[in-house]
């Protein structure tokens, strides 16, 4: 699942777009795949700032996920 959020940081005055990549599971270490999602990205596009969840970790408890959850978009 993918969810999707722009937010404007005003210090910066750039739209940046934060992904939310949410997986059964990564098989792996986090920051490994956050790192793989970063280098993904400079062919599509810089501004994205991904952020990879596992499912069970993406919920109402974890208050980032939480606010995704509430406001994101689900793109795929």
């Amino acid at each position: 699942m993918l969810l999707a959020s722009a937010s404007i940081k005003q210090v910066f005055t750039c739209i940046f777009i934060d992904i939310a990549a949410v997986v059964d599971s990564f098989g792996g270490d986090i920051m490994d795949i956050f790192f793989l999602l970063l280098k993904l990205r400079r062919n599509i596009e810089i501004r994205i700032e991904p952020h990879p969840f596992e499912v069970k970790d993406f919920n109402d408890s974890n208050p980032f996920a939480c606010e995704i959850i509430r406001t994101g978009k689900k793109i795929s």
